[in-house]
Order: C-alpha cells, then sequence, then structure tokens
C-alpha cells in the first residue's frame, strides 16, 4: 500500500530532524513532493488522521529546532559582541 509508504518516509524525515540531519530531511520531503500526485491518489480515508498526525509532530519538531537555531545564533552574535572588547 502506497500510504504505509508515505508513512514510512514520513518516519524517515522524523528521525533526520531529530539526529540534526536536516539536509536529509529536505532531500526526504522534496522526494515526497515530486511523487504527492500518486501519494495523493492511494490514499485511502482511514490513513489520513494518522499521517496528519505524523505530520503534526514533525511540524512541532521543525519548530524546536528553529527556536534552537535561533537562540544559537543569538548566543554566537552576542559573544562577537564581546570579544570585540
Amino acid at each position: 500500500m502506497r500510504s504505509s509508504r508515505l508513512k514510512d518516509e514520513l518516519i524517515q524525515i522524523e528521525l533526520a530532524i531529530k539526529s540534526n540531519e536536516l539536509d536529509k530531511a529536505s532531500e526526504l520531503y522534496a522526494k515526497i513532493n515530486q511523487n504527492w500526485g500518486e501519494y495523493q491518489k492511494e490514499l485511502s480515508q482511514e490513513d489520513v488522521p494518522e499521517l496528519l498526525r505524523l505530520v503534526d509532530y514533525i511540524e512541532e519538531l521543525l519548530k524546536e529546532k528553529n527556536k534552537e537555531s535561533q537562540e544559537k545564533r543569538k548566543f554566537i552574535n552576542l559573544r562577537k559582541s564581546y570579544t570585540r572588547f
């Protein structure tokens, strides 16, 4: 079933994000995006709620990574300003 492949690929994206392999996650997303028409044709109504929960979880992971990145950027900028003294 194609939707189980979609679920597997979403799980791979989740694992890539958790292990800070953001390039790999981006590549996997691009693959899903490229083949979306095929996935869409074969999705069943029963699979949609589970896939949506997984996508929502991935969204939360990305928000956390973005927040961490912004905090690191602020820290680096702060450190740069103190090293000028």
